[in-house]
């Protein structure tokens, strides 16, 4: 690599990451003066807060110690990193001013967390995306024995930073699928030799291997690490069942005002005809349930077969997709219900009778069961969910078999961590109406 160029390279990531610490020092001290403002408003009382500034300096060497400042990583992943470290870091500021008996305002501590907690991950994205357009946090990259979908994640993705570059570029993305060790090892002596950074995926795709513990065995100088499936800890499904408890707790005052306008307009707009609409599906091992939905479709569709006849390419489209790309049966509201995904508002019923999950697979029809395939064991091992996986994925735009593979994908690697980072991306394409059709 062009040395001039790696001078430059350095240059730009050691610009960019002394405004991210910057940044993060900005946003901690504001979140802890915030905090003491609000405290102080609705206290009456002034409260002191000089001792925690230098306390509250440990979680910028977290970060440090995380390698935040000196790795890149996707969003979601920095993101549950930061969240762990302000918890971690909170601790031991706890156990240091409790232990040295100093005097501290616990609303203002309990409160500036939080909202470290929240603005943190906003100010990270926000500033990257303003380096990224400033050339301070591009990275010329490489990558080797990939393509399609991961090349589009890395390349397009302006939080890592990554720009195609096949000569100078100062990152090399490896997948040994089809190398030998022989091979291997020449790429890599070749790239450290010429102080590239080297970063491997694993040819086993269908497994989350970033949670996994890294070891090594000195002796032998192997590297190892281990996986395991997350939903056999009865705590994990315990703390499962708890996170559909709390969802629906919080949307139950929004789901019954909302449930009550859309019943009224449908009422309108069709007096005479059903406002819900229950249909069969698979459960939990298997076990069939009635899955509630608010009402879409007319109840006439005796005009179908002529409409099928007519338009071939749609009985093409069902076989793939399991459903037609313009479906005459929708309603006018029935449109805007399913663009929105307000017709599955009902199944928090189902939710509460155990029968799905807020977040979970896809809850498969009948017919269904033996098009899954082999796996359908390990999906059916988990209740369904109103959302998942496969919704914030393209959700409709999404094929069958493809819909399989992201609930195979989400039930091996599930994790609580996971299951939120759905219900933001949920939220996301319900407000930005992408996917649903």
């Amino acid at each position: 690599m062009n040395t001039k160029n790696l001078k430059t390279g350095k240059l730009k990531s050691f610009i960019a990451s002394s405004f991210l610490v910057l940044s993060d020092a900005s946003v901690i001290y504001l979140s802890l003066i915030l905090a003491s403002y609000l405290v102080n408003l609705f206290s009456g009382e002034s409260v002191y807060i000089g001792s925690l500034y230098v306390f509250y300096a440990i979680n910028i060497l977290l970060f440090f110690y995380s390698q935040l400042y000196t790795k890149r990583f996707d969003f979601w992943h920095e993101s549950r990193v930061a969240l762990r470290n302000c918890f971690f870091g909170a601790a031991i500021i706890l156990f240091v001013l409790t232990s040295s008996n100093l005097d501290f305002p616990r609303p203002v501590f309990v409160l500036s967390f939080l909202f470290m907690v929240f603005f943190l991950p906003i100010s990270k994205f926000i500033l990257k995306r303003v380096l990224y357009h400033t050339g301070l946090w591009k990275k010329p990259a490489r990558i080797m024995g990939q393509s399609g979908e991961f090349e589009e994640s890395v390349f397009e993705n302006h939080y890592l930073g990554y720009i195609k570059s096949d000569k100078d570029y100062e990152t090399l993305f490896v997948c040994s699928n089809g190398l030998n060790a022989v091979m291997l090892n020449k790429i890599v002596e070749q790239n450290l030799k010429n102080h590239r950074e080297i970063i491997f995926t694993p040819v086993l795709k269908e497994y989350d291997f970033s949670c996994s513990t890294i070891y090594s065995i000195f002796n032998s100088r192997t590297s190892l690490f281990s996986i395991e499936n997350s939903l056999l800890n009865p705590i994990n499904a315990l703390l499962k069942m708890l996170l559909d408890f709390i969802i629906f707790i919080i949307l139950l005052p929004i789901f019954s005002i909302v449930l009550g306008v859309i019943v009224l307009a449908m009422k309108i707009a069709e007096p005479h005809e059903k406002v819900f609409f229950a249909q069969n599906r698979l459960g939990k091992d298997g076990k069939i349930f009635k899955c509630f939905k608010l009402r879409t479709m007319k109840s006439d569709q005796s005009f179908m077969d002529e409409f099928l006849k007519n338009n071939p390419d749609e009985v093409a489209y069902y076989a793939k997709y399991h459903k037609f790309k313009n479906d005459p049966r929708i309603t006018k509201i029935g449109a805007f219900l399913r663009a929105t995904s307000l017709d599955e508002l009902p199944q928090l019923f189902n939710v509460i009778k155990f029968e799905m999950s807020v977040v979970g697979p896809r809850p498969y029809m009948i017919n269904e069961r033996h098009q899954m395939g082999k796996d359908r064991y390990l999906i059916l091992a988990l209740r369904p969910g109103i959302t998942g996986l496969w919704q914030v994925s393209g959700r409709s735009d999404t094929d069958f078999e493809t819909r399989v593979k992201l609930d195979v994908w989400y039930v091996k690697n599930w994790s609580l961590y996971n299951d939120i980072i759905i219900l933001i991306k949920t939220f996301k394409s319900v407000i930005l109406r992408s996917g649903a059709k």
